[in-house]
């Protein structure tokens, strides 16, 4: 359990995260096998992420991308 903390934090804090989202929204809520599932996925995504030092939301292709989609309206 400690290597798996040592190792991978950012993986095991997002999908502990999620899990708990998850577990809150199956109490409350509708269609839940599949928001729980899509909630521990992006999750484990996020964390991840982290775990490899990367940018969890990539700001700058979102913006070339955004930029060069809409350069046709200038």
């Amino acid at each position: 359990m400690k290597e798996l903390w040592e190792q991978h934090r950012g993986t095991t804090i997002g999908l502990i995260g999620g899990f708990i989202v998850g577990i809150i929204y199956l109490i409350c809520g509708f269609w839940d096998a599949l928001i729980f599932a899509f909630i521990v996925l992006v999750g484990y995504y996020f964390g991840k992420k982290a775990d490899q030092k990367k940018e969890i939301i990539p700001i700058s292709q979102i913006m070339d991308y955004l930029s060069q989609k809409w350069r046709m309206f200038r």
